[in-house]
């Protein structure tokens, strides 16, 4: 009996293990963070916070639900810790699996980096740049797009702001200088996703059509295939039928010799020794040594100009320094030593 009963549980552990459950931080203020605890208690240190509006928190396990308030112990960003699911609600747009539409699956993986900090040159998975949040975002699904914004927006045809989808990749020029230095996700109703480097300085959502963005928007660039066009059919490849018989324009191989052309008779080889010889300069005429003098002259040595004059410069004579009160009493006693 205890054998079935162990082996149930088993099976209805692996089976929540296997469902995957996610959580959105959306019961606190705007300005607000949840905070993640060591414990599943109040007074347990804080392993870290999760901001407002961050998507697709996963839970790993939880308390028994006769326990107020109920804690869940959840991942985020490499930290693990508890927190409390008053500050919490379901998720399930989240739980979308690779049989979901492509564009569901764009959105809900772009919408679980909310909150990550900005760091020029990243492409995540724990920080991103602009282009690299896109980047990152569609190589995910398995979408290839180059890594700079300027040459995502070269990648495909542009939209205009009236043609834009849930998915499609939006640019902006925010130093109004001509080129493209921003890029985000369009989420639909007005909205992109980004990681900011203004004020917000991490992966946050913003409005398009009003504030900061509404008049730096230039075009969008959709990636995801449409699934009503259909492919055009391939034209069946040619078949030796249709091909006409190409004549042969190199002579076969090991053919002999036409009768008229005689056998050539080899004679042994001879080798002879070669001496490089060396090359003797010219003898320089006379004339043409005094040009070449001269020519070096004037490269190594610089006339002056015949308007310059010249300024003879005469040394000055230097002043003997005066005698002291001693030296001069020594004179006037001894003149011929120190003379006139």
């Amino acid at each position: 009996m205890k054998f079935l009963l162990y082996a149930f549980l088993l099976l209805t552990l692996t089976a929540l293990a296997s469902q995957k459950q996610y959580l959105r931080i959306d019961q606190i203020q705007k300005d607000e963070m949840a905070c993640l605890h060591k414990k599943p208690e109040v007074a347990a240190p804080s392993v870290g916070g999760i901001p407002h509006g961050t998507h697709c928190v996963q839970i790993l396990r939880c308390q028994p639900t006769d326990q107020t308030p109920r804690w869940c112990q959840v991942t985020y960003f490499k930290k693990r810790g508890w927190i409390d699911l008053s500050q919490t609600s379901p998720d399930p747009a989240c739980q979308a699996d690779a049989d979901a539409p492509l564009t569901q699956r764009i959105l809900v993986y772009a919408q679980s980096k909310l909150g990550a900090p900005y760091r020029y040159g990243k492409t995540g998975p724990y920080s991103f740049d602009c282009s690299g949040f896109v980047y990152s975002t569609f190589r995910h699904v398995g979408i290839s797009i180059p890594r700079t914004a300027i040459l995502q927006s070269q990648s495909g045809d542009k939209l205009t702001r009236a043609e834009l989808r849930p998915g499609d990749m939006v640019f902006f020029d925010t130093l109004h200088r001509g080129k493209i230095v921003h890029s985000g996700i369009y989420l639909g109703k007005g909205t992109f996703i980004h990681a900011s480097s203004g004020s917000a300085f991490r992966v946050t959502i913003s409005p398009l059509d009003t504030g900061f963005y509404k008049d730096k928007f230039r075009w969008g660039v959709r990636k995801i295939p449409d699934t009503n066009t259909t492919e055009p059919k391939a034209s069946p490849s040619p078949t030796s039928e249709h091909l006409a018989p190409i004549p042969p324009t190199v002579a076969p191989l090991h053919t002999k010799p036409p009768a008229s052309v005689p056998p050539t008779s080899r004679t042994p080889h001879t080798t002879k020794k070669i001496t490089a010889q060396k090359s003797t300069p010219k003898p320089r005429t006379a004339s043409h040594q005094k040009k070449h003098t001269a020519h070096h002259h004037s490269i190594h040595k610089r006339k002056p100009h015949p308007s310059a004059k010249k300024i003879k410069r005469t040394p000055k004579k230097r002043k003997k320094p005066p005698l002291s009160e001693f030296g001069a009493t020594v004179k006037k006693a001894f003149p011929n030593i120190f003379g006139r």
